[in-house]
């Protein structure tokens, strides 16, 4: 809403007072700088409160709307307006304010034109906020307002001053028309000024254009040349009349001597024309950078004029078009920059346009703007000028040819890709009824020369020049150049660089490799690595490269594109200069051989190798023969996978080899196992199997390996495979090895299996010693298990000394099915039972019969068809993975033989799964062999040993004496000691410490070293420290030895060198408590027995602060009689019972083993061993 402020003030004069009017016109801000110049007739919607005092917008020239009210100028012009104001602010000896802002930085100032005055009633710096106003006397009619310098804001204008429009008289100024033509030499009538009042005088006159026309100061008008003015007529306003709004007229000056240029709309030929578009001409001037502009009038489409500024000269130049403008001598141009334009002299990319003609409409695209990808249309914009601007500014152009020309034919058009890389297809059109006639080899097109009839196909660089024909007339000749780009690869683009632009575009395709600049929506355009391959690196660089199709964009590392632009070596990078195009493009079709082999050869079998096309995604395979394993595909000395099926992507040729190796035989890991009272088995590592195929036996290379239905194929002469059932063996079966099921082949004396294994000491376990090792073993129970290793189900049997090992332990789960618990391991879990000592036996079934067997489990030819399923033949594989039959070496006089099952009967025919009984049947079903090798040992009794659990209590620590205090004990002793032995027949007399040799002037020796002495341990001692510093002390009790035991002790006990016999020991430090000390406490603290003790053993006493020791228990919940002796060979676990102690009337916590609080008469407590402290940390006794 408009806001009108009126500013009244009483000032108390000393004879009387006057009142002040005020009018303030404010300007609105805006979020950005407006690029429209504002006109006269936009001016007043940028003013947000004031409009009712502006009478009317004289003139507005770089004004702008701007972010702080009107924006001042160019970067290179400055700006002005003049209003008229209207009565209510036309005030009396006004004070004029103006607010404003800087620019920036910008140091500009403000020039104040009243009344139409021609130099400045003020100057105001522009942003001043102080010196901002000034005094006018007389009355305010107009303001002119110009920034002096560049650029500045103005926010508003005020103004105070005395009522002064009331006293005078309105004036008002007309022309009798608004527009008029004229012509030179000749007798022309004009537009009257209608004044208000009649006889008002003081008016002035001016024109627009005084190159047109000019106007006296009576009105008297002289015409110049031709062309379009404005007449202006003001009245500035005197002391008795208000001013007036400007009265204008548009004139029109014709010269009938000057050319005529007719509105022209067919295909565009060379000629003369005036570039028009909304009353204005192109003119070859420059300002702020875009091409100026000059007022037209066309009349009956046509302009008249012999202005040589605004005439251009348009012709045809290879393919494009030029507009020259004789009188300036230049061309106009693009300059590669966006609404912007410039006059060159010199004819270059810049210079040259792409003309295009729809409804009478021209539109001419700069080739040097469009390369660079910027705005590119040539455009007029109102109050700017003409530049290459966006579409969205103005619009097409209208062209007036000169009239001689007008009947001219219109030149044909040559139209297709002006650059190409294969081919390009050529159109010429023409206006209808015309001929057009055309030639490719440089020459110029007559009526003679090929006609025009369809589109062609070039496909290497020419020229097309054509021309039209109706009848014998022909038109102006126009060419074209048709330009085939040559093709780079990255490496032969990074080679032709060179520090200069190339002058030619090259075309180079390659793989994108590095985004080097991500994509700006701001600038439309991206940066790129390129090169041959993939993988090629960093060779070529598309610098700046905008996409042809907009949704390629987003060209991501392995695109295969093709780039188009001019190329350069910037510093060291081989890139296209700024402005070239990509296009993401199908990556040419490369074959590629993919060879494969196997290492060893007999290794296995690899398949995938070929000839494929690059990119291709491929899979090689390696399957390994028997008894061997994959390990790694590799490319000469680099592994590629480890995987047997590889897959990659083909990018080159290759030579991949899938390498093998023979699978070891398995290793034995087994435990020891109790087979007999003295007989411990080692397990084979798998099940026996025999190859049918070369006559081998080996065992399973893991212990749940099993082969499962192909057994039956045993006697099958085509079947070259592992079996792993074997009837029972005997001399006539071949160790088991015969498809046969007549029991009379499996009666005979047992052969044994470990035979085949020369040297090894394999053997075949009885059925007693299968019965000892599931059933009568210590712990036998605990050590077997039904289990499942993944999914294959059977016996689980763990060595005599067990323990299992971390994360190997499983919880047993129920199975419905046999209503038994079933222990589930992993294969990680059975690899460390394994490397524990347990054995597994799968599972793996029976197997009766075989290939060209006839006889059934009768003993008779079987006939029945639906017991002959097998191929013909009597023989099947069943209950795999359900039950497991292991023969033993063991028959009976009945000719049964004894096995391992699984099964366990329940009377009633009802059986379910158990971990192992020992049944007996006929030979000839084909059973698992595991083989053992069995030692006969020497049992060894385990060693009994003794833990001791104190739960926190502990043994009084030893205190260690003074060596004083020692001598005084060991006096004492020494008489007992050899009295008792007889070396003595009395006490010796009492010594001072230092007469220890007195003391035991005969007899140390033995005292020291007998190992019943308590003072052995002190003997030992001083042993040591002698022979630490080389002195060896004997120990054979001869008297003569005395001497020097005696002297060493003497050293001991005075901490001091030894002498005559002991001389070179040394117990300055030795003989100080607080390094024998050690010694004197391992001889006198307590030692727990850790192994069971051969005559009983008196249990000391141990100690715990706050507790009282109730006794020692072979139990940790001390129920039964508390233990006082350890009887000799006991073993087993020991606890200290302790009973915590009671405190009468005192509310205790115990908040350590040694420390405890306590309230005692409302104060707290803390007692520490035998001392007691308050919260001060003060003792209380």
């Amino acid at each position: 809403m408009k806001k009108i402020t009126f500013f009244l003030s009483l000032m108390f004069l000393i004879f009387g007072f006057t009142n002040v009017f005020g009018a303030e016109i404010k300007f609105k801000t805006n979020s950005s700088d407006q690029s429209a110049a504002l006109t006269t007739s936009t001016f007043k919607n940028q003013v947000s409160a004031g409009t009712e005092f502006i009478a009317s917008v004289n003139s507005v020239n770089k004004v702008y709307a701007g972010t702080s009210g009107l924006k001042f100028g160019t970067s290179s012009a400055a700006g002005d307006f003049t209003i008229t104001l209207a009565d209510a602010a036309q005030l009396k000896n006004p004070t004029i304010t103006i607010a404003s802002a800087k620019y920036k930085s910008e140091s500009t100032s403000f020039e104040v034109y009243l009344n139409g005055a021609t130099s400045p009633n003020a100057t105001i710096t522009a942003g001043a906020t102080s010196n901002n106003s000034f005094t006018f006397s007389g009355t305010i009619t107009k303001i002119q307002i110009k920034s002096k310098g560049k650029r500045a804001y103005l926010s508003s204008i005020t103004i105070e001053g005395e009522e002064g429009g009331s006293d005078l008289t309105p004036t008002s100024l007309a022309w009798s028309a608004e527009t008029a033509i004229a012509t030179i030499g000749a007798d022309n009538t004009f537009p009257t000024l209608i004044t208000t009042p009649t006889d008002l005088t003081g008016i002035t006159y001016a024109s627009s254009n005084t190159d047109i026309a000019t106007i006296a100061t009576d009105g008297t008008i002289t015409l110049v040349a031709s062309g379009v003015t404005t007449i202006m007529a003001s009245f500035a306003g005197d002391d008795t009349h208000k001013a007036a709004a400007d009265a204008k007229y548009t004139l029109t000056v014709v010269n009938p001597n000057a050319p005529e240029y007719q509105l022209f709309t067919g295909n565009l030929q060379a000629g003369e024309y005036v570039v028009y578009y909304n009353k204005v001409a192109m003119k070859a001037a420059v300002s702020s950078n875009r091409l100026g502009y000059e007022a037209v009038n066309p009349i009956e489409d046509v302009i008249q004029t012999d202005n040589a500024t605004i005439i251009w000269k348009i012709e045809q130049n290879d393919g494009y078009w030029t507009l020259y403008n004789t009188s300036a001598g230049k061309y106009a141009a693009g300059n590669g920059t966006k609404n912007q334009a410039a006059l060159v002299s010199s004819l270059s990319d810049a210079a040259l346009w792409t003309v295009t003609v729809s409804n009478g409409k021209y539109e001419f695209v700069n080739k040097k703007n469009a390369d660079a990808s910027v705005n590119k249309n040539l455009r007029y914009n109102e109050g700017y000028g003409f530049a290459c601007y966006g579409t969205s500014t103005g619009g097409a152009l209208s062209l007036y040819k000169k009239a001689d020309d007008a009947d001219a034919i219109s030149a044909p058009t040559i139209s297709g890709a002006d650059e190409f890389i294969e081919s390009t297809e050529v159109t010429i059109a023409a206006e209808d009824g015309l001929k057009v006639y055309y030639t490719l080899d440089g020459t110029e097109p007559t009526s003679a020369s090929t006609e025009y009839t369809a589109p062609f196909e070039l496909t290497t660089t020419t020229t097309v020049k054509a021309v039209a024909y109706d009848g014998e007339k022909a038109s102006d000749i126009i060419s074209k150049t048709f330009k085939q780009l040559q093709v780079l690869t990255c490496e032969e683009a990074a080679e032709l660089c060179a520090a200069t632009e190339s002058a030619d575009k090259y075309v180079i395709r390659g793989y994108v490799t590095n985004i080097a600049t991500a994509w700006s929506d701001q600038y439309s355009n991206i940066s790129f690595w390129m090169a041959d391959t993939k993988d090629g690196g960093n060779v070529f660089e598309a610098f700046r490269v905008q996409p042809i199709i907009a949704a390629e964009k987003s060209v991501k590392v392995g695109d295969y594109v093709e780039v188009i632009g001019k190329i350069v070596l910037y510093g060291t990078t081989p890139e296209t200069s700024a402005g070239g195009t990509y296009t993401i493009i199908p990556a040419p079709v490369v074959n590629h051989t993919i060879t494969v082999s196997a290492n060893p050869v007999e290794g296995g079998i690899v398949t995938g190798g070929g000839e494929f096309e690059e990119t291709d995604e491929i899979t090689v395979k390696a399957v390994a023969n028997e008894d061997y394993e994959f390990t790694c595909w590799t490319e000469g000395t680099d592994t590629v996978a480890t995987t047997a099926e590889y897959t990659f992507e083909v990018l080159a040729n290759r030579n991949l080899v899938a390498n093998f190796v023979a699978i070891p035989a398995p290793e034995v890991k087994s435990g020891k196992f109790s087979v007999g009272e003295n007989k411990l088995a080692t397990f084979a590592p798998g099940n026996l199997q025999f190859n049918t195929g070369d006559s081998t036996w080996r065992f399973a290379y893991e212990q749940y390996n099993v082969v499962g239905a192909e057994n039956i194929n045993l006697g099958d002469p085509t079947f070259k495979g592992w079996i792993d059932m074997f009837g029972w063996s005997t001399a006539e079966t071949y160790f088991g090895v015969n498809p046969s099921n007549s029991n009379e082949l499996y009666d005979g004396e047992f052969v044994e299996w470990g035979k085949v294994f020369e040297g090894e000491n394999w053997s075949t376990l009885s059925a007693d010693e299968w019965k000892y090792l599931l059933n009568t073993r210590a712990n036998a129970t605990q050590l077997k298990q039904i289990a499942t290793i993944d999914t294959v189900l059977g016996i689980m049997l763990f060595p005599d000394a067990w323990v299992m090992p971390a994360g190997a332990e499983v919880a047993a789960k129920l199975d419905t099915n046999y209503n038994v618990n079933v222990y589930n391991y992993t294969v990680a879990q059975w690899d460390a039972l394994e490397e524990a000592g347990a054995i597994f036996l799968p599972a793996a079934g029976r197997r009766t019969g075989g290939y060209g067997n006839m006889i059934n489990y009768d003993q008779q030819v079987e006939t029945r068809e639906d017991y002959l399923v097998n191929g013909g033949f009597y023989r099947w594989q069943d209950n795999t993975n359900i039950y497991c039959y292991y023969w033993t070496s063991t028959i009976n006089e009945n000719k049964n033989v004894s096995y391992l099952n699984n099964i366990v009967a329940l009377g009633d025919d009802e059986y379910t799964i158990g971990t192992g009984d020992i049944w007996g049947e006929k030979g000839r079903y084909g059973q698992s062999v595991r083989l053992a090798q069995v030692e006969t040992v020497e049992i060894v009794e385990p060693v009994k040993t003794i833990e001791w659990v104190l739960n926190g209590g502990d043994f009084p620590a030893v205190v260690v004496p003074t060596n004083a205090e020692l001598w005084e004990a060991f006096k004492p002793y020494y008489n007992k000691y050899y009295t008792a032995n007889g070396k003595l027949v009395k006490d010796r007399a009492d010594q001072p410490i230092d007469k220890v040799s007195t003391f035991a002037a005969a007899y140390m020796q033995e005292i020291m070293t007998d190992e019943k002495s308590e003072y052995k341990w002190l003997g030992d001692y001083v042993l040591g420290v002698a022979a630490g510093q080389g002195v060896t002390l004997p120990t054979d009790m001869a008297s003569a030895n005395e001497g020097a035991w005696r002297w060493a002790v003497h050293a001991f006990f005075n901490a001091t060198a030894g002498a005559n016999g002991a001389a070179g020991t040394d117990f300055t430090e030795a003989g100080k408590p607080e390094v024998w000390g050690a010694a004197y406490q391992a001889a006198y603290g307590v030692v727990l027995p850790t192994e069971a003790v051969e005559a009983d053993y008196t249990l000391p006493t141990p100690v715990k602060t706050g507790f009282t020791f109730v006794g020692w228990y072979d139990n940790a919940e001390g129920e039964g009689d508390a233990m006082t002796v350890l009887k000799a060979g006991w073993s087993g676990t020991i606890y200290a019972i302790w009973k915590q102690d009671a405190t009468t009337g005192v509310d205790n916590t115990i908040v350590a083993e040694q420390v405890v609080k306590i309230v005692r008469n409302g104060q707290v407590l803390i007692m520490v061993g035998d001392k007691t402290f308050n919260m001060m940390g003060q003792e209380v006794k």
